[in-house]
């Protein structure tokens, strides 16, 4: 039986939220959810301040960078990383320090 690298890789992102609550970005919210053919995961990371609501669907942005499909052994650190560098304006709304 073939493994299921995709549902593996898409839970990294979750991880990812949990990096980034830990070094302060607490504001950070996730929405999951399922696309509307109901064939693939989707994940959007929101802030909600009292300013202004943004979101990303953070999804799109990691298979971009990986092929989900494929073992991904990118540590969690290193991908909260790329997602820091890629995505810092988005993350100045969602700091709580």
């Amino acid at each position: 039986m073939e493994r299921d690298y995709y549902s593996l890789n898409m839970q990294k992102l979750l991880y990812v939220v949990k990096d980034l609550h830990n070094i302060g970005y607490e504001s950070l919210r996730i929405i999951p959810g399922i696309s509307p053919s109901g064939l693939y995961w989707r994940c959007h990371f929101i802030t909600n301040s009292e300013t202004s609501y943004k979101k990303i669907v953070a999804s799109n942005w990691f298979q971009d960078i990986v092929d989900v499909n494929e073992r991904i052994d990118i540590s969690i650190e290193t991908l909260t990383i790329m997602f820091m560098r890629d995505h810092s304006d988005f993350l100045k709304e969602c700091a709580t320090r």
